[in-house]
């Protein structure tokens, strides 16, 4: 469970017969409920995430295709290599560099 904005974010990974009626109990619209492959009965979708750190990729559909984002996650993930966030870091050290160049076509080719 996340405390966020006096609101409680709950991520179930299982429906259970016991969700239902929680979801619909008083305290309800103080929560906010997620429940994995279960749209009707949640009120947020969270998305795939492949990571590699400072290189982020959300991958989603909404709910309405969990399937395919899947796939799509499991593609990304194998084509990705692990130090591309490694890059990522070299070519931001090199932001200032490129910052200090007039605007001309050398800037744009760096």
């Amino acid at each position: 469970m996340i405390r966020f904005a006096r609101r409680c974010f709950i991520q179930q990974m299982k429906t259970c017969k016991k969700i239902g009626a929680w979801a619909n109990s008083p305290i309800r619209p103080a929560l906010w409920l997620n429940i994995v492959d279960n749209q009707k009965n949640s009120q947020f979708i969270t998305p795939a995430i492949v990571d590699r750190d400072p290189v982020t990729v959300a991958i989603g559909t909404e709910g309405a295709l969990p399937v395919l984002v899947r796939a799509i996650n499991a593609d990304l993930e194998q084509r990705l290599p692990a130090q591309i966030g490694v890059l990522a870091r070299i070519a931001k050290s090199f932001r200032k560099n490129v910052n200090a160049l007039p605007m001309s076509r050398a800037q744009r080719r760096f």
